[in-house]
């Protein structure tokens, strides 16, 4: 995980509504066109957000090097892991899979902790 978040591209609508209510000045776009209803509520400065598209293994309308191209620092997502999500993050972080920390981080997001709610 890098010390200073700056850049935050969320993958699917759970992770945008997290984003965007925690820290919306970091995201780098939307993964889905935003309805005009929707746009009411927010600054012009996030509305005009590129759509860079969702990357999800259903509905998977993103191209994932122009997410990179996007250059974010981290890549948020709230639900399950799947090997084609593991897969992806490996592809931008060149993560080594024999990490301990990285393998705890995995399965601690992927069976949940009661620690951190």
């Amino acid at each position: 995980m890098p010390k200073n978040i700056e850049h935050v591209y969320a993958v699917a609508a759970p992770a945008s509504i997290i984003a965007h209510t925690l820290a919306p000045e970091k995201s780098i776009g939307w993964n889905h066109r935003l309805h005009p209803a929707e746009k009411t509520f927010m600054p012009t400065r996030y509305t005009n957000l590129p759509v860079l598209g969702r990357l999800t293994s259903l509905g998977n309308t993103a191209n994932i090097e122009i997410i990179l191209k996007a250059n974010p620092d981290i890549i948020l997502d709230h639900g399950s892991i799947s090997e084609t999500y593991e897969s992806l993050a490996d592809r931008r972080t060149g993560a080594d899979r024999g990490d301990d920390q990285l393998n705890q981080l995995i399965e601690h997001a992927a069976v949940g902790d009661d620690k951190t709610r």
